[in-house]
């Protein structure tokens, strides 16, 4: 039930889409590509809206802090910082 409607998927696993799909299982292992992080928790739980390509569904994913990193050559942090809808913190 998504959006206060059923709904049901349907899926061809004969379709090109999965039969011809070239998949890499996994990639050579390589440190230049190391990343140091750090999770920072916020003080409470925050609601963060996720988009869906169904406009009848608002999703919402409740989140509880940020990783933060900085990546090579970059000036900066960055980090998976939320749009919140709420006011934590």
């Amino acid at each position: 039930m998504r959006g206060g409607r059923y709904a049901i998927r349907t899926r061809d696993a004969e379709s090109p889409v999965f039969t011809e799909f070239a998949w890499r299982a996994h990639l050579p292992y390589n440190p230049e590509w190391e990343v140091t992080a750090r999770f920072e928790p916020y003080p409470a739980p925050v609601e963060v809206p996720i988009s869906t390509r169904n406009p009848l569904v608002d999703g919402v994913h409740r989140t509880v802090g940020e990783v933060v990193f900085r990546l090579p050559g970059s000036p900066t942090s960055s980090g998976y910082r939320p749009k919140r809808r709420n006011s934590a913190p």
